[in-house]
This record gives structure tokens, sequence and C-alpha cells, in this order.
């Protein structure tokens, strides 16, 4: 089975736009003929750059954990309570 069997379009899109910008195109001219914004390519590129070997595969953007925490429990309420 072949690598890009296994890669959505949208990571392909990724890897593309990389190679082009490798092969000496012009970030703006990758974007905008992709119809994506120059964030978007730098934000691609600096994976690229940090070398991890899927550096083209979306992270989960789920926090990793509540920001506020689990509600406290007053002291009142917790004599009472136990």
């Amino acid at each position: 089975m072949d690598k890009q069997d296994n890669q959505s379009h949208e990571e392909q899109q990724r890897i593309l736009a990389i190679e082009r910008y490798e092969d000496g195109e012009a970030p703006q001219s990758i974007s905008s003929s992709l119809g994506r914004s120059k964030s978007w390519f730098y934000k691609w590129l600096e994976r690229r750059r940090n070398g991890t070997t899927q550096w083209y595969v979306e992270h989960s953007r789920r926090p990793l954990g509540c920001p506020t925490g689990p509600p406290k429990r007053s002291k009142r309420l917790s004599s009472w309570c136990d």
C-alpha cells in the first residue's frame, strides 16, 4: 500500500505546499494558489522544520485539562457532609 493512500487530502496539501517551497516557490504564491492563508503555510513550515517524521499530521485541539478544575467544596458544606 502506498504511503499517500493513508494520507488525507489535507495532509497531502500540506506536504505539497512545503515541497513547492523547498523547490523555490514563494510562500505567498503557494498559499494563494491553494486558497490558504500565509499563517496556514507558516504553521506547517514551522512543523516541518522541527524535524518530526509526521509533521503534516494535525494535532488534537482538545484541552489537556480543565482550566478551572473541579468545583471546590466549602468548609461549611464539607463539615456538614462528613
